[in-house]
């Protein structure tokens, strides 16, 4: 896996915000209450609440802290590399037979132009050990060679050269 922009990482700088935040942030305050009624009822309370609080905190930090991670990796943009070495060794030759690759330009047509670069191409893709197809797209697409390895060499350029 590759990053585009590895400079999104940066944002895991938040990490370190959020840290700080609740570090800084006081666990609790100091209050003077005149009335021993008032003071009974909040310590009443404040028990029940302390044992599911701190849980709760927990929970909270850890929810924030994969927001900001994966917003930090959403901002790397990861994305994965195809196997490039398998993919050279597989092309698909189209070739366009319409009526437009009849024009002539130095006494040869841009389909005899295209089927020379389709014979170029196969021979390379060939000789690399992968696989060739070739497509002549008209009015209708016909497979001229479909997946076709080097084993087929011959058959492969005669096909292509009686386009």
């Amino acid at each position: 896996m590759s990053w585009l922009t590895p400079l999104g990482f940066l944002g895991l700088i938040g990490l370190i915000v959020l840290l700080i935040i609740y570090l800084i942030k006081p666990n609790y305050q100091n209050k003077h209450i005149s009335s021993t009624f008032v003071w009974k009822l909040s310590l009443k309370y404040r028990k029940k609440k302390l044992p599911i609080s701190k849980l709760r905190d927990i929970l909270l930090i850890i929810c924030q802290m994969l927001i900001i991670t994966s917003c930090a990796f959403i901002l790397a943009q990861p994305y994965i590399d195809g196997d490039s070495i398998n993919a050279s060794k597989e092309k698909v030759i189209i070739i366009d037979g319409s009526g437009s690759m009849r024009a002539q330009i130095e006494d040869e047509t841009r389909f005899e132009r295209a089927v020379n670069d389709a014979k170029k191409y196969a021979g390379e893709a060939l000789r690399a050990g992968g696989k060739v197809s070739v497509i002549l797209a008209s009015d209708e697409a016909t497979f001229v060679v479909r997946r076709q390895d080097s084993e087929q060499y011959d058959q492969i350029m005669t096909d292509i050269s009686l386009l």
